[in-house]
This record gives structure tokens, C-alpha cells and sequence, in this order.
């Protein structure tokens, strides 16, 4: 017991279960309990007596703050913390509650919490109320970053938690909705919980946690309009002309009212967000039309500018919705779901997936529930799909988690958050000088071209290869700009070449039996004609080790009906053309090659990433890629696995799946699959389709280098990359 003044009844500083309630101090048997906070902070009474008024007081801080706004007239501004604190959050999860004995029904709230944590993303905040489901404010959001500093949490604020960055400081619209609490109860006991999902690794302390509430009258419901409320119809229907807080209802009170011809009610009455100020749908919003299930009978095209809304509902159990839009120039692009006619927030029930395709039936990124609650988000800052996507028609496919429920409505924002021509240097550009034209230094698609170097919005860019300084970009700089030196004309080094210094100094490297820049191969002799060329490059179907490489033949031309390494076996036959047998066949007038890795085994060890390499040689555009791996690991859920081509493209092929199951055995990836990644139970083995599409390397030059990294990112469990062979249909 924190208290016991001998009644069983609350209001009074006592609580009916004996707890000491918000905003008083109780001492002695029985107790006697006073006010020590403004408990009230729109009354104009001291109610702590220490001569501060309401907003005056410090106490009232948190409901006074402009990111809450006034109570309407009639409504009681209540604010009260916890007062059991400092609580550690560690290996049991920090449980804090408080009693409130006022009476009342809640129209609007706040919190605010400060946490000290050395690893954010660890924690999942939720707060109870009494009669209210349990909320959440914040799960696994933050990475590695610091603390929940006087982090305030409002559905009117306009920056989700997930999208935020900690330290979290500030206003952040939380990942379940504090709309849950309208119309409930406020009297009764109030829980913030801190739950570290890892203990093992870092703990922390919830220091604060605050919670402000705009109360209608605790007569509110009893058919009687009563000093302070505007209407009161006896019931807590909020669809009809008076709202459960016996306020009236009307366009921007956050409540659809469908029956006098509301389209939307997003809570403001402010233009350009979708809902206009008089509750209908704006231009800028698409309202589905079925059928729209499949490639084909997609709505659309929208044309963000730079933000359009989708407006749909996935329903009877099993729809699925797509709708198109365009963009005119190379463009990052952010879509989001949201339940409800608005982009606004997510309750419980909308559990959505999106995919992005382009073109229909080819997935470039998808998204499960990096949104707040269940909802969707593809993001570019994660989803390398969703960056730098040229000029075109892409579509987006919408449809619930496991497919075996209804979504009564949904909204899918699609926002443009960068376009290369507009003259700033945005995200995942190397440039922008407000041109679309290249040869200036910045490309037409926003990429630094060999030599230069750019800064400022609209960016400035000079040639800056000769000037005898290894500058960003450059490989080498020997002070000149001619070639066949080492140091090529646009400062990258030349095969055979290793250079050093500025101004470089570049030394025929090619021969001495090491791997230097540039270089794919290295048997220490400078012949051709054994696999390893002069220039240190391998040749044609030819496969070749780490320094001092050991090369030989190999069947990498696995359709061309020839036995190009002499073993009298030839293309699909040969074991070297062995995944080709488990992939579909490549399209009219492509060649089949494949590639298998002789750097291996790589041991996978705790925080490192093992890197195996193939190289293509035969050249030619890519239309089609795979991939088959095999990994022995005593928990997959450790390791992060990705493809990098030779112009730089990373695909998350797999990521932190599969728990504590064991290895991926002869693992294909192919987007042709049918169960993805994400979907499937270790030990994997058979066919996926990756975390990232393949589909984003299809057009790229198939020649050079290409990676396959296995990164493990916990401790406790080691393994080794076994093998992994890559396959390309390509064009001439």
C-alpha cells in the first residue's frame, strides 16, 4: 500500500487500491494525504499552494505545450507523472504506474517520457490506461543511438516515431494512436512500461514520464447537458451529432461522420493534407475503383507533386489492390500506408504489405510493417529499390499480412523526396546543378562524372583530376591527364598499375603475386593466354584464385553448345552449369552464364563480414540474375546476406532470418520464386525470393567484379560461406 486513509474511495489522495494518487503526498496511519502538484492546470486555482497559477506552474508544463493546444471551453486540463522513479530497465521490463483520482471522460492526450538507454532500438515503450487498450509509443526504433530526452509523444505531431532519429528529443506522432483514449475513462491507474527486448547487451533507467488530458465533465453521458458540455445525447457513439465527450461533432474533430456527408475527418481543418477544412477528399487523393486486383486493372496513373494519396480497403478476405503512378525525373521516392481515409496513423487491424513494382510484375522493393503499428513503409533511406528511380510509370501492389483478414480502408501516400534537375543536392545524389544535361561535371542523373568535383546547391563542379591531389572520387592523381601512365586521364588506376601519394607515383604492379587495385588476378608473371591476363585480368571462361592466383577453364557459356573448358561435357551437362538446372531458362536470343566462386570457404566470424568474390568476364547487358548460396551458421538469425555488381548495386538477399535454425543449404535466389525469404523457415534450402529484387541489376553491364557479403551482427554463434555460384541471362 502506498497509502490507507481508512476509506475506500478515491479522489481524495487515497486511491480505492490503497495507492498514492497523481500530484499528492500521503503520510501517517491512517493517512493524510495533500495536494504537492497543479494537478489542475485550467481551473485559475493554486491548487499546490506554492503561488504558481495553472500554466504558470511548472507542474503543467507538458499540457501547456503549444504541440498539445488549448482544451475546448467546458474541458478540464489535467496533467500528472509518475512518481516511482527512477526505474531500471534491464532484464525485467520497467513498470511504472500512477493513480488518478479525478473524474472525467478523456478527449485528448499527451506523454512525455525521458529514458536513458545506450541502444534505443532495443526498447518498446507502451502506455496503459484504465479502459483504454494498451498503446504503443515506440518499439525497436533508434539503432545504436542514445536515450528518450523529454520526448514527447502527440498524434497531431508531424513526424512519426520511426522515422525519427535518436536521440529522440522533441514531438513524434507514436506508432499506435493515443485516439484509443477518447471517450474513456480518465480516473484509474496509469502504466508506462519500458521493455528491453535484448537485456543481455545494454540497460537503462526511465527517469520521467508525464501524461496531459483534456477531460469532458464526469457527467458526460448522462443524457443531461450539464455546465461544460455542448451536447449530451446518453451514449458513447461518436458517429452520431454528439461525441462521447458531449462536444458536438463537427468537420475537424478527428471523428468520420458519414451521415452529414463527411468524406474524412483528419482532426484539422487545414488544406493540402488530403482532407480539406471542409471534410472532403482533396484532388491530390485517388479513390479506388475495382476491379484494380492484378497487372492490368491497376487505378492511375497518380502524378505526385511531390505528394499523392491512395484511398482504398482491402476487401472481401484475399484483395488485393495496385495503383499506378508517374514521375518525370529520376526521383526518390517514400510510400507509405495508413489506415483510414487520410495519412495520419495506424491503428491495430490495418497490417498491410506493399510492393513496388516497375515494370507491373516486377517487385524493386517491398515493405511489411516498418510504418508505425502494422502499417507499411518503403523508405529510400533503407530500401535502395525506392532511389534514383528514372523517369516512368511504377506501380504499387497493397495487400493485408498473410492475406486472411479485411482492411475496412486504408491510404498509401506516395511522396517524391528527391528529384534530380531541381537544383539541390538532395539524398543519394552526388550532385544537382539543376540540369538534366551531363558533361558538366554533374550527369543527367545527379552522379559526379570522372574527374570533377561538386559542391553547393545548385552544385558548382570543376575538373579537379591533374591537380596532383587524391580528391574524393579519385583513385590517383599523378598531376597530369594523360593515360598509360598508371593514372588515367580521369584519375582512376589503370590496370596492371598500383599508385601512391599525392601527386601519385604508379608502379606496374601486375606480376608481383598480390592483388593491387584494379587488378582481378595476379599469378605473378605477366602472360596471357594461362587464365590471368597481362593486365591482371581473367580471362574468358577461365576462373582464378586469390594471389598467386591458380586459374583454370571453366564452362561459364553454359547455351552456347560448345565445351569451352575441354572436359567433354557441355553447357547444362557440365557441373559447372549446374545451377542453370534449377533456374528457369533464359529468354529468346540471351546467353546463360554462371559462375562459381573459388574463394571460398570464408569464415563468417561475429561482427565481420566475409566477402567471396566471381568474376564475369564475357560482358553484355544483364536481363536476368540469381543466385545460389550454401552457408553452415548455428544461427541464421544473425547474418545479413547481399550481392554487389560491378557497378556498385548492393541487394539485401537476405537479413537477420530464420532465428536460431541452422545454415542455408544450396539456397537459391531468384525472383521467379515463390516463397519469399522472409516467409521461409531455417535450415534454408530450396528456392527464395530475396528480401531486395534482382530486378534492379537487370540493365547493368554484367562485366568486372562481382561480391557476395555475409555479415554476422551478434555474438555468440560462428559459421563459413561454403560456396555460392552467381547466374546471368545476358543481352549482347
Amino acid at each position: 500500500e502506498g497509502c490507507d486513509d481508512g476509506a475506500l474511495n478515491g479522489g481524495d489522495g487515497c486511491s480505492a487500491t490503497c495507492l498514492t494518487e497523481a500530484g499528492y503526498t500521503c503520510t501517517g496511519a491512517p493517512s493524510a494525504c495533500s495536494l504537492t502538484a497543479e494537478l489542475n492546470c485550467n481551473n485559475a486555482s493554486d491548487d499546490d499552494a506554492d503561488g504558481m497559477i495553472d500554466c504558470a506552474d511548472p507542474d503543467c508544463a507538458l499540457g501547456c505545450d503549444p504541440s498539445f493546444g488549448a482544451c475546448v471551453p467546458g474541458h478540464s486540463l489535467f496533467v500528472f507523472a509518475g512518481s516511482d522513479l527512477p526505474k531500471p530497465v534491464g532484464a525485467t521490463a520497467a513498470v511504472s504506474s500512477v493513480a488518478f483520482g479525478g473524474a472525467g471522460i478523456v478527449a485528448k492526450s499527451i506523454v512525455k517520457v525521458s529514458i536513458a538507454h545506450a541502444y534505443d532500438s532495443d526498447l518498446d515503450i507502451s502506455l496503459d490506461a484504465p479502459g483504454a487498450p494498451s498503446i504503443d509509443l515506440s518499439s525497436g526504433n533508434g539503432g545504436s543511438s542514445d536515450n528518450y530526452t523529454n520526448t514527447i509523444f502527440n498524434d497531431t505531431c508531424a513526424t512519426p516515431i520511426t522515422a525519427g532519429s535518436a536521440p529522440f528529443t522533441g514531438c513524434f506522432k507514436p506508432e499506435g494512436s493515443l485516439g484509443e483514449l477518447f471517450g474513456t475513462a480518465l480516473q484509474g491507474t496509469w502504466t508506462l512500461t519500458a521493455d528491453d527486448t535484448y537485456p543481455s547487451a545494454d540497460d537503462g533507467t526511465v527517469n520521467a514520464w508525464s501524461v496531459a488530458v483534456c477531460a469532458a465533465p464526469a457527467t458526460c453521458g448522462d443524457g443531461v447537458v450539464n455546465a461544460g458540455e455542448q451536447c449530451d445525447d446518453a451514449n458513447a457513439d461518436n458517429t452520431d451529432a454528439c461525441l462521447a465527450t458531449c462536444i458536438s461533432a463537427s468537420c475537424g474533430d478527428g471523428i468520420l461522420q458519414a451521415a452529414v456527408g463527411e468524406a474524412c475527418d483528419d482532426g484539422n481543418t487545414l488544406a493540402g493534407d488530403c482532407c480539406s477544412p471542409s471534410c472532403q477528399l482533396e484532388p491530390s487523393c485517388a479513390l479506388e475503383v475495382e476491379p484494380n486486383d492484378a497487372c492490368g486493372q491497376e487505378n492511375g496513373p497518380l502524378a505526385p507533386n511531390p505528394v499523392a494519396t491512395y484511398y482504398g480497403a482491402i476487401s472481401p478476405i484475399g484483395d488485393e489492390d495496385f495503383v499506378s503512378f508517374t514521375i518525370g525525373g529520376i526521383s526518390n521516392v517514400r510510400i507509405e500506408t495508413f489506415s483510414g481515409p487520410v495519412p495520419a496513423a495506424c491503428v491495430v487491424g490495418a497490417d498491410t504489405i506493399i510492393e513496388l513494382h516497375g515494370p507491373c510484375g516486377t517487385v524493386i522493393a517491398d515493405d511489411d510493417d516498418d510504418g508505425p503499428n502494422a502499417c507499411s513503409d518503403i523508405n529510400p533511406t533503407n530500401d535502395a529499390g525506392a532511389r534514383q528511380l528514372a523517369p516512368g510509370t511504377y506501380f504499387v501492389r497493397i495487400h493485408e499480412y498473410g492475406d486472411n483478414a479485411a482492411i475496412g480502408d486504408y491510404s498509401v501516400q506516395i511522396s517524391i523526396t528527391s528529384l534530380c534537375g531541381n537544383g539541390a543536392a538532395e539524398p543519394f545524389e552526388g550532385c544537382d546543378d539543376g540540369g538534366m544535361v551531363g558533361g558538366d561535371g554533374c550527369s543527367a542523373t545527379c552522379t559526379v562524372e570522372p574527374g570533377y568535383g561538386c559542391s553547393g546547391s545548385p552544385s558548382v563542379c570543376t575538373f579537379i583530376c591533374g591537380n596532383g591531389v587524391v580528391d574524393a572520387g579519385e583513385g590517383c592523381d599523378d598531376g597530369g591527364t594523360s593515360g598509360g601512365d598508371g593514372c588515367s586521364a580521369l584519375c582512376s588506376v589503370e590496370p596492371g598499375f598500383s599508385c601512391s601519394g599525392s601527386p601519385s607515383v604508379c608502379v606496374v604492379s601486375c606480376g608481383n603475386g598480390a592483388l593491387d587495385s584494379g587488378e582481378e588476378c595476379d599469378d605473378g608473371g605477366a602472360a596471357s593466354g594461362d587464365g590471368c591476363d597481362g593486365s591482371c585480368l581473367v580471362e574468358i571462361d577461365h576462373q582464378c584464385t586469390l594471389p598467386p592466383s591458380v586459374c583454370s577453364l571453366a564452362e561459364t557459356n553454359c547455351n552456347d553448345g560448345i565445351d569451352n573448358d575441354g572436359d567433354a561435357m557441355t553447357d547444362l551437362s557440365d557441373t559447372d552449369c549446374d545451377l542453370g538446372n534449377t533456374i528457369a531458362a533464359c529468354g529468346a536470343g540471351e546467353t546463360l552464364y554462371v559462375y562459381n566462386s573459388v574463394i571460398v570457404p570464408a569464415n563468417v566470424i561475429d561482427f565481420t563480414t566475409a566477402t567471396s568474390a566471381v568474376f564475369s568476364t564475357h560482358g553484355g547487358t544483364i536481363a536476368r540474375a540469381a543466385v545460389r548460396l550454401s552457408v553452415v551458421h548455428t544461427y541464421d538469425g544473425d547474418l545479413d546476406i547481399s550481392l554487389v555488381s560491378p557497378t556498385g548495386t548492393t541487394r539485401d538477399l537476405s537479413s537477420d532470418n530464420g532465428g536460431g535454425g541452422d545454415g542455408y543449404t544450396a539456397t537459391i535466389f531468384d525472383n521467379a520464386c515463390v516463397t519469399a525469404i522472409t516467409a521461409g523457415a531455417a535450415p534454408y534450402t530450396g528456392c527464395f525470393t530475396p528480401e531486395q529484387s534482382l530486378t534492379l541489376l537487370n540493365g547493368e553491364t554484367s562485366d568486372g567484379v562481382w561480391l557476395l557479403n555475409v555479415y554476422d551482427d551478434a555474438s555468440g554463434d560462428t559459421g563459413q560461406l561454403i560456396n555460392w555460384s552467381l547466374a546471368l541471362c545476358v543481352t549482347p
